[in-house]
Order: structure tokens, then sequence, then C-alpha cells
């Protein structure tokens, strides 16, 4: 009953080390691109397992996009006070 293969201890429990041993081999056999989680629970606790995937390689430092001024934005050359003063005005103008 203490047989390796059939995960069994020879007091007939479940063997942890058939566990995490089957665990591991399940996770060599996945693509290392993938991420993977293997879980197994029992009356004895629990087991995971898993694989790191792929790292990403960090990314080119990317230069901000410029603003999307539609109206042009502020410039030194304009007058404020004439900007608060048609907006504080009634008419707008």
């Amino acid at each position: 009953m203490g047989d390796q293969d059939s995960g069994l201890t020879p007091s007939g429990e479940i063997s942890t080390e058939a566990v995490e041993r089957s665990c591991e081999q399940l996770l060599a056999s996945m693509p290392l691109q993938s991420y993977s989680i293997v879980v197994r629970c029992g009356a004895l606790g629990c087991y995971v397992a898993k694989n790191g995937g792929r790292s990403r390689r960090a990314s080119k430092s990317r230069r901000k996009r410029p603003a999307n001024r539609t109206r042009g934005g502020l410039t030194l050359d304009m007058n404020m006070e004439d900007l608060f003063a048609g907006l504080l005005s009634d008419s707008g103008k």
C-alpha cells in the first residue's frame, strides 16, 4: 500500500510528497508563457503550486503625448484682464 506511484503512505493515507510531486509534474508540462496555479485540497489540508509564467520585459520609456489644445491654450502675449472681463460681463463679448 505504500507504493510511491499510488500516492498513499504505508498506513493508507494520502502522501503529501506524492501530491507535491504530481503538482510539480503538472506545472512542468505547461508552457512557460502561461501563468498556472494548481490547488489540491483534501482532509489533511491544501497544497498550492504555481509557476510565474514568462516575465515581461520592462517597456521602453515612452514620451508623453503632447496635449491636444484645440483652442490654442494660453500664451504669454494674452491679456488676462481682458479674458476675465469677458467672462464677467453679461454680454460675453
